[in-house]
């Protein structure tokens, strides 16, 4: 996950028995991360996913086709698995700064 995620993620991953390993926000940072033998998905915060193990790039038929098969593993109907996901809003937004000033912090 990229490194803007909220922590949710990890708690979430946590009660399933996974865990999350950030990276930079950059699409080719979480693909390169990915290519690590444990990494079984990658997701960005736009809601894309990568399956590195399929191929190393976000694939939304992928994404659609593994959902069904783990659904229809589980016996679960995608009905329950959309009502047992926790709601979660994320604000996102954005703040104009030079790049000298960024990492650094701003006295107003």
């Amino acid at each position: 996950m990229p490194v803007s995620a909220p922590s949710v993620i990890e708690q979430l991953a946590h009660e399933k028995g996974c865990s999350v390993r950030r990276t930079k926000s950059a699409e080719r940072s979480m693909i390169e991360a990915a290519q690590s033998s444990e990494v079984i998905m990658a997701g960005s915060m736009d809601g894309r996913f990568a399956f590195p193990k399929f191929q190393a790039a976000f694939d939304g038929m992928f994404t659609i086709a593994k959902t069904i098969e783990l659904a229809a593993a589980a016996e679960i109907p995608l009905s329950r698995i959309l009502d047992d996901i926790p709601r979660r809003t994320f604000l996102q937004g954005r703040v104009p700064c030079v790049w000298d000033m960024k990492g650094g912090s701003c006295a107003r």
